[in-house]
């Protein structure tokens, strides 16, 4: 750990001798939309390695009608193709520094793609939205059958077709679907908010005054009290297409003083990357708006060398502060010659690339996760986003007839989780899900559920990892 936690210092030391790019100087000012111009800089810096991109300190605009699109399988999000404001592909030693400004986004559009990269820092700005992926509908009346909800027009603006209230996002319009109650007093979820949980489907919607709708429908316990604030936040599989920044199958990236105050998916999320630093990250709600990211915080899946996590804010987020896990596939038949074809069992890890030759693998039982086998891939071959060919250096000669699962033992990090705050949000703090060394000290930790959960399973999830030396200390619960 002493090694690695050194690592993780020198990760975010700037280059000697770096070309620094004054991105004012191509052109690329506040106050207008940059995309484009930002990708052509992007491009244009293919090949040359230790660059910085310096932004002078303002409100930077990005819209997706010009920017690149590329299929994109995300984990834990919705796949599609994606449009991207910084895509970052290939690159070695780059730093996006900030400034201290504000990129401000607009539609569907992913912020930040690093993929098949090397020593990537982002550092010094803020992520927005000017609208967001979810709604805030005030209650200002509630009976047992009807609530009478209130919506900012500028901010949430609302319609209704066929007598269902539909939400008016940038060029789209969102089922009112996936919802939970705020408290505005406390701005996190109401307590017991479970027992005002309901289903919107069979919602009926009319309109009674200038930003009010009335909402008849059977609750499932008690409706949302007045004074509470209903979060809305559309449905799967649209409702997670936009995280603020994806790393992927990358190495060394470095992510500081970054505030994330909105975003369609997780704040950050990170797939199969090796040493991953984060420093000083605040997730938290903008002036005037309850809820931050519409998912994680961050979240490291298939992971490896060292996550470490530190001096951070993490609040108002829809569901957990960090999540760190492998993945367990399904094994769908056994093809001889120590070949399997698979399946990739959770619809929002499609796409997921579980091994690569020389990876440890276990293979268990899918019934109880118990390793059955452990070996290394030698060859795999992908067929499509849902299944792929693995073939293990030796398999058992007495395999079992019965459910099989394959586990990844290389891409497990150690984590280094400390001085961070985690509050008011939905669900968790932590999810710890890893067979690497754990330190979890010096929090403060008061989400809505488990403050740390350390759990695997093979039936929703499908997140592995078996932890093996997690050490809690000095925390606040």
């Amino acid at each position: 750990m002493k090694t690695r936690l050194l690592l993780a210092a020198l990760l975010c030391m700037p280059l000697a001798g770096a070309r620094i790019i004054n991105v004012a100087d191509e052109g690329i000012l506040p106050g207008k939309d940059i995309t484009r111009e930002m990708n052509v800089l992007i491009e244009s810096l293919k090949g040359e390695a230790g660059v910085t991109l310096f932004f002078p300190k303002g409100q930077y605009e990005f819209y997706p009608e010009n920017a690149i699109e590329r299929y994109r399988a995300v984990a834990n999000h919705d796949n599609s193709l994606k449009r991207i404001a910084f895509p970052l592909f290939g690159f070695k030693n780059i730093t996006i520094d900030g400034g201290g400004s504000t990129f401000m986004f607009h539609g569907r559009i992913v912020p930040f793609t690093v993929e098949g990269s090397d020593g990537v820092t982002l550092k010094n700005f803020s992520i927005d939205w000017a609208r967001t992926f979810h709604d805030e509908l005030r209650v200002v009346e509630s009976e047992a059958d009807f609530i009478v909800v209130e919506a900012d027009p500028d901010r949430y603006p609302q319609t209704i077709r066929h007598e269902r209230l539909q939400s008016q996002k940038y060029d789209w319009t969102d089922e009112t679907v996936a919802n939970i109650v705020w408290d505005p007093q406390t701005r996190a979820p109401i307590f017991n908010t479970r027992e005002y949980y309901t289903s919107f489907r069979l919602h009926k919607a009319s309109r009674i005054g200038p930003n009010r709708f009335r909402l008849d429908m059977d609750f499932r316990n008690s409706p949302p009290p007045v004074g509470s604030v209903l979060i809305s936040y559309g449905e799967n599989p649209t409702s997670r297409l936009c995280p603020a920044i994806h790393l992927a199958n990358s190495k060394d990236i470095c992510i500081e003083d970054i505030t994330v105050l909105a975003s369609g998916g997780m704040a950050l999320i990170a797939e199969r990357v090796e040493n991953v630093d984060v420093e000083s990250m605040r997730v938290t709600s903008a002036a005037g708006r309850l809820v931050s990211s519409r998912a994680d915080a961050t979240h490291f899946l298939g992971c490896k060398g060292l996550v470490r996590v530190e001096n951070s804010l993490f609040e108002h987020m829809l569901d957990d502060a960090i999540n760190v896990h492998g993945a367990y596939v399904k094994v769908v038949e056994y093809r001889g010659d120590g070949q399997f074809l698979c399946e990739i069992s959770h619809f929002q890890q499609w796409g997921l690339i579980f091994a690569e030759p020389g990876d440890e693998v276990a293979l268990t039982s899918a019934e109880t996760i118990m390793p059955l086998h452990r070996t290394h891939v030698t060859q795999t071959e992908i067929l499509n986003e849902h299944r792929f060919l693995i073939t293990l250096a030796d398999v058992p000669e007495d395999l079992p007839n019965a459910p099989l699962s394959l586990e990844n033992l290389t891409w497990y990090p150690d984590v280094i989780f400390r001085n961070n705050v985690i509050r008011e949000n939905r669900a968790r703090g932590l999810l710890i899900t890893t067979k690497g060394e754990v330190l979890i000290e010096d929090n403060y930790i008061s989400s809505q559920m488990h403050g740390i959960l350390i759990e695997g399973d093979n039936n929703v999830w499908y997140e592995s990892g078996a932890v093996e030396d997690v050490t809690i200390r000095n925390n606040t619960f």
